[in-house]
C-alpha cells in the first residue's frame, strides 16, 4: 500500500512509540530484505494517558476528540497538545486541560496590552525551537515570553503557525454568519454532527472562523495561513 501511494521510498513513516519494536523494526527489515529502501525517517509519538495508562480501546479509557472539543474548545485542546513534546506522554485530566484553557485565555488577553517591552526573544527563537525535533513546549515558552512582554506582532504570527486564531478588535460578524452559528448550535444539541460540520464549512466560506468554548461560540475573521518560519520575519 505504501509503495502504491508513496513510491518505493518516501520521507516519513509515523506511528506510536508502542509500535517501534518489534512492529516497525520488522516492517523495516522486511522492506529492506525485499530490496526496497522504504522510509527515510521513522518518527514515533508518545501516548495520551488517562489515569496513568495510555488511552486504549481495549482498556476502555477513551475520551474522543469530539468530546474533548465539545467540552474544552479547540484553542484549549491545541494548547494542551503544544505543551508536550510529540515523543513524550501527555496526561489528560481536568487539571491539565484547565491549565491549557488558562494559557489560551492569557494569549487572548495579551492583545489588550498597551505597550511592548523587548524580551530578547526573536522570531528565530521560535523557529529554532521547532527546528529542534519539533520542540513545541519550547516554542510555547517563547510565545509566553512574547505575551508577557507585549510583543504582539511576534505573538500573533507565532499563534497563527499553530492555527490559534485571535480576536480582532472591532470586527463584527454579519447577520448571515450569526444565523448559521445559531443553526449549528441547534444541530449539535440534537447530535446531528454532520449538519453541524456542514454549517461550520458555510461559516468559513463567509470568511469567518467559529471557535467553540465553554463560554459559548465566538466568530473571528479568518486570517491567511502559511509562510515559512525562517527567512520571512513578521512586519516591524
Amino acid at each position: 500500500m505504501a509503495e502504491k501511494h508513496l513510491g518505493v521510498e518516501f520521507d516519513i513513516h509515523g506511528g506510536g512509540l508502542d509500535l517501534r519494536f518489534p512492529h516497525h523494526e520488522n516492517e523495516l527489515a522486511q522492506s529492506r530484505g525485499a530490496g526496497r529502501p522504504f522510509a527515510r525517517t521513522w518518527m514515533h509519538n508518545g501516548m495520551i494517558e488517562l489515569g496513568a495508562e495510555k488511552m486504549s480501546k481495549s482498556i476502555g479509557n477513551i475520551v474522543s476528540l469530539r468530546e474533548a472539543l465539545d467540552r474544552w474548545g479547540r484553542e484549549t485542546v491545541l494548547v494542551f497538545f503544544l505543551g508536550g513534546h510529540y515523543r513524550s506522554a501527555l496526561q489528560y485530566s481536568d487539571g491539565t486541560m484547565q491549565a491549557a484553557r488558562a494559557q489560551a485565555d492569557a494569549f487572548r488577553q495579551a492583545f489588550r496590552v498597551a505597550a511592548a517591552r523587548p524580551s530578547g526573544l526573536t522570531w528565530n527563537s521560535f523557529a529554532d525551537a521547532l527546528d529542534d525535533d519539533f520542540d513545541t513546549p519550547r516554542a510555547l515558552a517563547v510565545l509566553c515570553g512574547w505575551r508577557a512582554s507585549g510583543q504582539l506582532d511576534l505573538l500573533a504570527r507565532g499563534l497563527d503557525v499553530f492555527g490559534l486564531a485571535i480576536d480582532t478588535p472591532g470586527a463584527v460578524a454579519p447577520a448571515d454568519a450569526r444565523r448559521l452559528v445559531e443553526a449549528r448550535r441547534v444541530a449539535r444539541a440534537r447530535r446531528d454532527y454532520a449538519e453541524a460540520d456542514r454549517l461550520r464549512a458555510e461559516i468559513e466560506r463567509l470568511g469567518w472562523e467559529l471557535q467553540d468554548g465553554v463560554d459559548g461560540d465566538r466568530l473571528i475573521p479568518k486570517v491567511r495561513r502559511g509562510g515559512r518560519l525562517r527567512g520571512s520575519p513578521p512586519p516591524g
